[in-house]
């Protein structure tokens, strides 16, 4: 019988914060293009982050995704 882990939302974020933290550069990027798909909001309230925290997070995603963008320019030439 399969057995379920509940987690909340806090738990979820902690665990999401340390995998990125701790990620390959690859991994890393992969996270950065899920959380860029998510409002100032819920990155808010994911992260427990001030609105100036979330635009500096902001700018980091966007270079990170640029980043995925050259790769992938790359990847096809």
């Amino acid at each position: 019988m399969p057995t379920f882990n509940h987690s909340t939302p806090a738990q979820l974020a902690q665990r999401l914060r340390e995998r990125w933290r701790d990620a390959s550069r690859l991994e890393a990027l992969q996270i950065a293009r899920f959380l860029s798909g998510l409002t100032d909001a819920q990155l808010r309230s994911l992260f427990g982050l001030t609105n100036p925290q979330v635009t500096t997070l902001r700018a980091k995603l966007d270079d990170m995704l640029a980043t995925v963008q050259r790769i992938r320019t790359a990847q096809g030439q």
